[in-house]
């Protein structure tokens, strides 16, 4: 999100007044939600946040502060501020930077904000046209997809090579409502599988279709089933 001298400049700046520890935490999440209402989109966003934190540590003492602003103006003025909280001689100058390997547990290849509007959407309907073809009496359907994906990165120096961390998560899930109604009343059925892993979850590694049957079929079995028996 920033480039690696930049990132030494404000570690520099952060540390030019006896700071023993710098850490620059850069962070952006992107959500991402669609929502259709019996086959029809009703509601789509996919907004994004991002901002950067920098905190400065001297013996048992530690400034804190953070902007939105990623702009080298705006990072290393917040360096400079911060780093009036301390006033002693230069212990550090960072000269470099080294970049650290983070275990990776999940290895996503297909991330879910890089796949079409168009194919989320249809995957969406199909769900949709699949539950409401359980059975007349299902009256309302939503299908619904949310996913988050969020990315960080991190550089830190107490010595003269400062080390570099990134990192990236997603998190996804499905749901699919199924609402029957009847002479009995109303009742529902719900589903909503989720993971932490890309697009290939949703179409290869699960049944969604049978997914969307059992939900419509819940809420169906649900509006015909028995009152429970009463009593001791």
């Amino acid at each position: 999100m920033i480039s690696k001298s930049l990132a030494i400049q404000v570690l520099n700046l952060a540390l030019s007044t006896g700071g023993d520890y710098a850490e620059i935490y850069l962070e952006e999440t992107t959500p991402e939600s669609f929502m259709l209402e019996n086959g029809h989109v009703e509601s789509s966003s996919a907004p994004q946040s991002y901002g950067c934190g920098l905190r400065i540590l001297n013996g048992f003492r530690t400034v804190y502060g953070y902007t939105s602003d990623l702009s080298a103006k705006s990072l290393l003025g917040l360096a400079k501020k911060l780093s009036a909280s301390y006033s002693e001689e230069r212990k550090i100058t960072v000269e470099t930077v080294k970049n650290e390997r983070v275990k990776q547990h999940i290895h996503i290849i297909d991330h879910i904000r890089d796949v079409p509007v168009k194919e989320k959407i249809d995957y969406l309907k199909e769900i949709s046209g699949i539950i409401a073809g359980v059975d007349p009496r299902i009256v309302r359907v939503q299908a619904g997809l949310a996913s988050n994906y969020r990315k960080t990165e991190i550089y830190n120096a107490e010595g003269p090579v400062a080390h570099h961390y990134s990192n990236v998560q997603e998190r996804s899930r499905i749901f699919m409502l199924a609402v029957a109604a009847g002479e009995s009343g109303i009742e529902t059925g719900f589903e909503a599988p989720g993971c932490s892993d890309g697009w290939s979850f949703f179409t290869k590694k699960i049944d969604y279709r049978a997914i969307a049957r059992e939900c419509g079929e819940k809420a169906i079995m649900m509006l015909t089933a028995k009152e429970c028996p009463s009593g001791r």
